[in-house]
């Protein structure tokens, strides 16, 4: 039976997720919990596939300022490099084992006389945790709000996030950076 009580509930394993539970860990909290909604970790990079998807800042600039810098192949790293060092790295500082796949969060209840939260997982007992961290990311879920014309729109289009995944590279190039 899984353990349903946490000093520590994170919902979300991108990269904020991923690095809230590695500090943890470092800190000597094993009472953690990760609430995935997808089958995998990597937030926004697991989300967005579409070609030509990296880093818009210098990839140095863009990790975790309490772990070693990845050496990055470019300048500015692409999504596969990306997603693949987060997997990675989230295995060595071992904390894949407390992420729950597949677990969407449906519900926060605050228990004052408790002090804990209970939390609502989408088909799944309802866990508790002393406290809550919100990891959520705000650029894999697409917002289409106020484009004017959009119910109406007969076009094709694409949503990136959701694009195929990129061809291999044998079949096509991305430009560089």
């Amino acid at each position: 039976m899984r353990h349903h009580q946490f000093s520590v509930a994170i919902i979300g394993a991108g990269l904020g997720g991923i690095g809230m539970a590695m500090k943890l860990r470092a800190s000597g909290e094993g009472s953690l919990v990760v609430l995935e909604r997808e089958a995998a970790l990597g937030g926004v990079w697991r989300a967005n596939t579409y070609p030509g998807c990296a880093y818009d800042a210098p990839s140095h600039l863009y990790w975790y300022a309490f772990d070693q810098v990845p050496d990055w192949s470019r300048v500015y790293a692409r999504q596969p490099e990306i997603l693949r060092t987060l997997q990675e790295t989230a295995a060595r500082h071992d904390v894949v084992r407390f992420i729950r796949y597949n677990s969407m969060v449906t519900g926060l209840i605050w228990d004052d006389s408790r002090g804990i939260w209970h939390i609502h997982v989408q088909n799944a007992p309802a866990i508790t945790a002393r406290v809550v961290v919100t990891a959520t990311g705000q650029l894999s879920q697409p917002s289409f709000a106020g484009i004017p014309g959009r119910e109406t729109f007969k076009g094709s289009g694409t949503r990136f996030e959701f694009a195929p995944a990129r061809p291999s590279s044998s079949s096509a190039q991305a430009p560089s950076a």
